[in-house]
C-alpha cells in the first residue's frame, strides 16, 4: 500500500510542476487549454447522457415487452425500498430491531415498540406502540400539527420536530410520554448531545418538562418526570393525561 502510494506521488508530482510551469510562464495558452478542456468534458457528458437515456428507454421496452422479465427486474427494485420494520425501546434505547411481517421473538422487557411504515420514497411514517395486540393494526395520519414542541431538562432545551423531511410522528393514537421523550432525547437531537445520566438526574430532581403550543395557539406543559402526564394524537385533536395498561 505505501509502496503504491510512493508511485502514485511520484506520478503526480511531475504532472503538477509542468501545470505550474505552463500556467506562469503561458497563461494565455493555459487559460484557453482550461476552456477547451471544460468545453469538451461537457459535450462528452451531454453526448453520454443522450446516448445512455436512449439505451435506458430501449432497455425499459424490452423488459416490459418480457412479462417474467419485468416481474424479476421490479422484485429487484423493491428490495431497494426500506421494509417497515419494529424497534423494541427500552430506557431510550432500540434493544432490538425486526422487519414488521417477519417472524421473531419480542424481547421480554421494553418500554414501548416504534413501527416504522416506509413509502417509495423511504419516508417513514412512525407509529408508538405498547401494546402487543396493536401491533399490525395499521395507521393513520393526523391532521393535528403543533405550532412548537420543546423539552426542558434542567436548565437546557431541546426543540423536537414530530415531522420533518425523513419521518412523522403525527400518528393517530402516538401517545407522547416519558419514555417516548427520553428516546427522542437520545436518538434525534442532533445539536447538542444529552446523555441519559443527565436526563435521569434532572428527573429525579423533578426538572423535566415538556412545553407545547398546539395549533390553537394554546400553552400547555407535561411535566416529564410524571408517567401519567401525556398527550394521546387523534385524528383532528389530543387528549390529556390518557390511562393505558402497559
Amino acid at each position: 500500500m505505501i509502496s503504491y502510494i510512493f508511485n502514485l506521488f511520484i506520478k503526480i508530482v511531475p504532472v503538477y510542476f509542468i501545470f505550474m510551469y505552463i500556467q506562469q510562464n503561458y497563461p494565455q495558452q493555459y487559460n484557453q487549454f482550461l476552456l477547451t478542456l471544460s468545453y469538451n468534458a461537457i459535450y462528452i457528458y451531454s453526448k453520454l447522457q443522450i446516448y445512455l437515456g436512449k439505451y435506458i428507454k430501449q432497455l425499459k421496452q424490452v423488459i416490459d415487452s418480457y412479462p417474467e422479465l419485468k416481474n424479476i427486474v421490479d422484485k429487484c427494485f423493491s428490495l431497494m425500498k426500506k421494509l417497515n420494520q419494529i424497534e423494541y425501546i427500552k430506557d431510550g434505547q432500540v434493544i432490538s430491531t425486526n422487519y414488521l411481517y417477519m417472524q421473531h421473538n419480542a424481547p421480554q422487557n421494553f418500554n414501548f415498540m416504534l413501527i416504522s411504515y416506509y413509502n417509495d420514497n423511504n419516508y417513514s411514517n412512525k407509529k408508538i406502540v405498547y401494546l402487543q395486540k396493536d401491533l399490525d393494526n395499521g395507521y393513520e395520519i393526523s391532521n393535528v400539527k403543533f405550532l412548537l414542541v420543546e423539552a426542558i431538562i434542567g436548565d437546557k432545551k431541546y426543540k423536537i420536530d414530530l415531522k420533518d423531511e425523513n419521518y412523522n410522528f403525527y400518528i393517530v393514537d402516538n401517545i407522547l410520554d416519558k419514555q417516548f421523550i427520553i428516546y427522542y432525547l437520545l436518538n434525534y437531537v442532533k445539536e447538542d448531545i444529552i446523555t441519559i445520566e443527565e436526563i435521569e438526574k434532572n428527573m429525579n430532581e423533578n426538572n423535566c418538562f415538556v412545553k407545547i403550543i398546539d395549533h390553537e395557539v394554546n400553552l400547555l406543559q407535561l411535566n416529564v418526570c410524571d408517567i401519567n402526564d401525556n398527550i394521546q394524537i387523534k385524528k383532528d385533536k389530543y387528549i390529556r393525561r390518557v390511562s393505558f395498561n402497559k
